[in-house]
């Protein structure tokens, strides 16, 4: 999907949180030491310290309130000024790994889902090493919201099947389809993402039958987390006007990649990934993420 693009991050309807965490968040990125592989202030924080508990805090307030306004944000770039905030993040996401709470932080969304449509994209005929062999694409009707309130528009969304750009000739694979009614959000993964193992050499995502592991007319409970996609021409320029794009997939975590099927009103979580057991009742399973939200959000007060 394109990037979407806030010339004005604030608006003066936003919750007062959100707005603080906005205007902190700007002017860190404006008057910070530029970031190195050398120098990342995430680096000398504790986890558990009190400056990344408030990280923690504001990222998840603005996250909630619009996680595509919020990706926008942490995807920005400024004149003269080379950081971004998506490298604070990923500075988050590689050293907090063993935090559990960093999984309701840096998901941009957390959901009930029921799969319409889905589809299975093979790119073994593109031959290119960078490329999975397979792909599982989901659209998806949102059954209920625990995080992550704006959806991204589903308008001109393009539906790709390998690379957007190939780096030799050019050439842009992609294929269109069209969305299925009833399509709230879209998310892909590779198929090899899995970690049950069908073979010596190959991981897959798949169920005890070998089916897929999303499937159409299921329900899950899915963490998704957004991607930018390389887009055509130089990246990232300052002031370029070559489209930037961004994909949703799994948060990665063991065993379902944090993609857990609802089965007759029971939520399976048989790696207990989460801590909440192996078979819980959907209601439960949902209000023990949203009190684990509650408490980030809630951090000091």
């Amino acid at each position: 999907m394109d990037m979407a693009d806030y010339p004005h991050l604030l608006l003066t309807n936003m919750p007062y949180e959100v707005l603080i965490g906005y205007i902190v968040a700007d002017s860190f990125i404006r008057h910070a030491p530029q970031f190195t592989y050398k120098w990342n202030p995430i680096d000398e924080l504790n986890l558990q310290s009190d400056t990344v508990q408030y990280i923690y805090k504001y990222w998840t307030i603005m996250n909630d309130y619009d996680p595509v306004r919020f990706y926008s944000l942490l995807g920005r770039k400024y004149i003269d000024k080379k950081n971004s905030q998506l490298g604070m993040r990923a500075r988050f996401r590689s050293k907090s790994h063993s935090d559990p709470k960093s999984l309701y932080v840096l998901s941009d969304y957390i959901l009930h889902i029921n799969v319409n449509h889905t589809l299975q994209i093979d790119t073994s005929d593109l031959n290119s090493i960078r490329l999975p062999s397979s792909k599982t694409i989901a659209y998806c009707q949102v059954l209920d919201t625990i995080k992550g309130r704006t959806f991204p528009s589903m308008d001109n969304t393009l539906i790709w099947n390998g690379e957007l750009e190939d780096p030799d000739n050019g050439i842009i694979y992609n294929s269109i389809y069209s969305i299925p009614q009833q399509t709230d959000i879209v998310f892909c993964y590779r198929n090899d993402w899995g970690r049950i193992w069908q073979s010596k050499n190959q991981a897959q995502l798949v169920d005890a039958e070998g089916n897929h592991w999303i499937q159409q007319g299921k329900e899950y409970i899915v963490f998704l987390e957004y991607f930018g996609k390389d887009a055509i021409g130089t990246w990232d320029p300052i002031g370029s006007d070559h489209k930037r794009y961004y994909n949703l997939s799994p948060f990665p975590g063991p065993g379902s990649y944090n993609m857990y099927p609802v089965v007759d009103g029971y939520v399976l979580d048989k790696a207990n990934a989460l801590g909440f057991g192996t078979s819980v009742p959907v209601n439960e399973f949902k209000q023990k993420i949203r009190d684990k939200i509650f408490e980030i959000k809630n951090y000091g007060n």
